[in-house]
C-alpha cells in the first residue's frame, strides 16, 4: 500500500460516492496471486519521528473508516496474498470473498517487523474473528489463514473454488470468475438482497466472549497472554506486549479509544531499535530474493 495507491483508492471511492449511477463497488487486484501484501515499508522507514508515523496511521484509519461507513457497499475480492494493510483494507469492506487456492493467505505479519497493524486492524479483527483468542493470536504471531480457515474464523463471508485452464490460464480464468461473482454480490448488497452474515458462535466461543467482556475476565485473559509472550521473548521485543495493551484497552474502553491507542503504539514502535533492525532484515531479504546471483565484486580469475 503505497501513498500513490492510497490516493488512487481515495479518488475512486469519492468518484463512486459522487456518481448516482454507481450503487456499489468491488476492490480486486489485477495480479492473480496477490490481493495486497501490506504497507510500503520503505515509506515507514523514511519517517524520522514518532509523530510522523502516528499521523500516517491516523490517516490510514480515517480512510478505511470512511470506506466502512460509506453508504455504498464495497466487496473485497481476494485471490492470493492478503496481508497487513491488505487485510485491513478487506476488513473495511462490507463483504469479503476469497479463492480457495494454496496461494491465498490472510494475516497480520506486522509483529515480525516490530510493529502492530496501524490502519484499524487491531480493532476490526476483534469484531470480525469469532474467537477472541484466535483474533489475538493472529496479530501476536503473524500467522496466516487459508481461505477455508478464514471463513470459519469469520474473516471472509464466502469462499469460491478456483477454475482450471481454458483459452486463458487457470489463474486468469479464476480471477475473471472471482470478479464476476464479486460484482454480483455487490449488486445484491446494494439492492438489499444480501445481508452479510457470520458463522454461528459455538458455546465455547460464546462463553469466552462473555468472559473476556467482563473486567475480571479481560484481566485473566490478557495477563495469561502477556505471560506467554514474556516466556517466549524474555521481554526483548516490545511489539507483542504493546499489541496486548492496545487490544485490552479497546475491549475495556471501546474502539474509539482503541484506534487512538493503536496509532500511538504504531508511532512508538516504528521508532524502536528493534523495529529498525527488523526493517533492515526485511530489506536485505527482499534484495536477496530479487537478486539471487548479483554481479561479482571482483572479476573471476
Amino acid at each position: 500500500m503505497t501513498a500513490a495507491l492510497s490516493n488512487e483508492l481515495n479518488q475512486a471511492f469519492q468518484k463512486m460516492q459522487d456518481d448516482p449511477s454507481v450503487k456499489a463497488g468491488v476492490i480486486i487486484s489485477a495480479k492473480p496471486d496477490c490481493f495486497l501484501a501490506g504497507a510500503d515499508i520503505s515509506m515507514l522507514a523514511a519517517c524520522e519521528s514518532e509523530a510522523e508515523v502516528t499521523n500516517l496511521s491516523t490517516g490510514a484509519q480515517k480512510q478505511l473508516a470512511d470506506f466502512e461507513a460509506g453508504p455504498k457497499p464495497l466487496v473485497a475480492a481476494i485471490m492470493g496474498t492478503c496481508l497487513g494493510g491488505g487485510l485491513e483494507l478487506a476488513l473495511a469492506c462490507q463483504y469479503r470473498i476469497a479463492v480457495n487456492d494454496k496461494k491465498t493467505a490472510l494475516g497480520f505479519p506486522e509483529v515480525k517487523l516490530g510493529l502492530l497493524p496501524g490502519a484499524g486492524g487491531t480493532q476490526r479483527v476483534l469484531s470480525s474473528v469469532l474467537a477472541v483468542d484466535q483474533a489475538l493470536k493472529l496479530v501476536l504471531t503473524g500467522s496466516t489463514l487459508n481461505a477455508t480457515r478464514a471463513k470459519k474464523a469469520g474473516l471472509v463471508h464466502e469462499v469460491i473454488q478456483p477454475l482450471g485452464p481454458g483459452i486463458q490460464s487457470a489463474s486468469d480464468n479464476t480471477l475473471a470468475y472471482l470478479e464476476a461473482i464479486a460484482v454480483d454480490k455487490a449488486c445484491e448488497l446494494a439492492d438489499g438482497k444480501l445481508t452479510p452474515s457470520k458463522p454461528t458462535l459455538s458455546l465455547v466461543q460464546k462463553v469466552m466472549r462473555y468472559f473476556v467482556g467482563t473486567a475480571y475476565g479481560r484481566g485473566v485473559f490478557f495477563d495469561r497472554a502477556k505471560k506467554q509472550v514474556m516466556a517466549q521473548t524474555k521481554g526483548l521485543y516490545p511489539a507483542p506486549l504493546r499489541i496486548i495493551e492496545v487490544m485490552k484497552t479497546s475491549m475495556a474502553k471501546g474502539s474509539a479509544v482503541g484506534y487512538r491507542e493503536e496509532a500511538k503504539a504504531f508511532g512508538q514502535l516504528a521508532m524502536t531499535s528493534e523495529s529498525k533492525a527488523l526493517f533492515g532484515l526485511f530489506f536485505g531479504h527482499t534484495e536477496c530474493k530479487r537478486r539471487r546471483f548479483p554481479a561479482p565484486v571482483k572479476p573471476v580469475k
